[in-house]
């Protein structure tokens, strides 16, 4: 299981196997402990960058040998803020991650000398743009906007202008919005609630299904017409996800189901990603409770857009992404000797081909793992395995030789159990073992 998770991140993202020695030079990062950082800053009068990542990340690595260590970019960093990195997923990681809301890597976040977040970005970062985003938080950092408006919370709270810029704020840098949100909503008439302006601004800016607007317009739904639902079901879905992980990680099958059964409301009109990922939580949910059918349902969604992609145009995604990649390194604004491309080829040069394998491959491992061997449902698995194999490349595509002995296996147990059918009907039964045994 173990392998196959590992084959599954590998996989699925655009991959870049960078050295891992840090670079001796670039931007200087701050060691010392989260309460330390924030004594200095404090003390230093100066802003705080904080680069959160995974040791399992390529944005992540990419962004250490690319772009951190740029002349330019280190400058930049350097002079203005107290740069520190924290790994998710060890010491303060995971209880900094929890406090923030992190759910992806890399994540940057921009704090003032007081420890207030300014705004934060994700993924990786050009190098010009990530130098804009550093001044975009500097001018943010003069105005102490967020810092400023809780000052004045306490007193403003009841004035529904201020309560309204303050909850857009904080939305705006993923913070929670629930007890002002609350606020707001209980200030609001049934008329105004019903108002297509004001359900606009509770959809944008809920942070948890605990807030009384989300319950509010989760009711309403069903009442909005299309154009309305297609606003909010990206939005309700979001926030309804994170309940969802959270009952998963819990082990908690009757709230998952009922979770799921929630979010089903709003597949119609979500992004296909949105609906990819839906179905893979559903699957692996399928796979630790051992329900065959749930499994199998989920596995026909998770894997149905992916079965009609023409080679050609797969090959094409392939190409206009590695593209995209190389641009700033035939244009100068990347150093090409800071990778070695001959040994990343084989990954970059096959993104798309590779997400759509790691699709095929996840669902049809898991059903192999989750079925019977007599399952009907395992021939179409083997027909996902057989697409894998005619959309690689070429044996050189990474994992290859894992993707073809599946198959291999696949189709042997198939054929085991296709002949096996054959010779004792349904109708017919068959002795046990032990019963044989005994007889002779």
């Amino acid at each position: 299981m173990k392998k196959f998770l590992t084959i599954t991140l590998v996989v699925a993202l655009p991959i870049y196997l960078f050295a891992q020695e840090k670079p001796k030079e670039g931007i200087q990062f701050f060691e010392g402990s989260w309460t330390a950082l924030l004594q200095k800053a404090k003390q230093e009068n100066k802003p705080i960058f904080v680069d959160v990542y995974t040791d399992w990340c390529p944005p992540c690595k990419r962004m250490d040998q690319e772009v951190f260590p740029l002349p330019h970019v280190s400058e930049a960093y350097n002079n203005a803020f107290i740069n520190y990195k924290l790994d998710a997923e060890k010491e303060e990681g995971p209880a900094l991650v929890k406090q923030y809301k992190i759910h992806s890597y890399p994540t940057y976040l921009y704090f003032d000398p007081n420890g207030n977040l300014l705004q934060r970005i994700l993924d990786y970062q050009e190098p010009s743009r990530f130098i804009d985003i550093a001044q975009e938080a500097l001018e943010k950092n003069k105005t102490g906007l967020l810092s400023g408006l809780e000052k004045q919370y306490e007193q403003k709270k009841n004035d529904k202008a201020f309560l309204k810029h303050y909850i857009e704020v904080k939305k705006s840098l993923e913070l929670e919005t629930s007890p002002a949100l609350d606020l707001y909503f209980e200030s609001s008439t049934p008329q105004e609630r019903t108002d297509s302006a004001t359900q606009h601004f509770f959809i944008q800016n809920l942070s948890s299904t605990q807030a009384k607007a989300f319950r509010f317009m989760q009711n309403q739904y069903p009442l909005l017409n299309t154009k309305q639902k297609q606003e909010a079901a990206p939005k309700l879905y979001a926030v309804l996800l994170t309940d969802i992980e959270t009952a998963c990680q819990q082990a908690d099958p009757s709230r998952v189901k009922d979770l799921f059964q929630q979010a089903s409301v709003f597949i119609p009109y979500i992004a296909e990603k949105q609906k990819t990922y839906f179905y893979r939580l559903q699957l692996h949910h399928a796979q630790k409770t051992k329900n065959k059918e749930e499994a199998k349902k989920a596995a026909y969604a998770y894997v149905q857009p992916f079965l009609s992609i023409s080679l050609d145009s797969i090959r094409a995604e392939d190409k206009r992404r590695y593209e995209k990649i190389m641009q700033p390194f035939r244009t100068g604004e990347l150093d090409s000797t800071q990778a070695d491309f001959q040994e990343e080829k084989a990954f970059i040069v096959n993104q798309y081909t590779g997400e759509i394998v790691t699709h095929l491959y996840e669902a049809s491992h898991i059903l192999d793992q989750v079925l019977d061997p007599e399952d009907p449902a395992l021939a179409d698995v083997l027909r996902w395995s057989e697409r894998i194999i005619k959309i690689l490349p070429n044996d050189q595509f990474p994992n290859a030789k894992l993707f073809v002995d599946f198959h291999n296996q696949l189709k042997k147990k198939t054929k085991i159990a296709q002949t096996q059918a054959s010779e004792h009907p349904k109708n017919e039964i068959v002795p046990s073992v032990a019963t044989s045994s005994v007889s002779e």
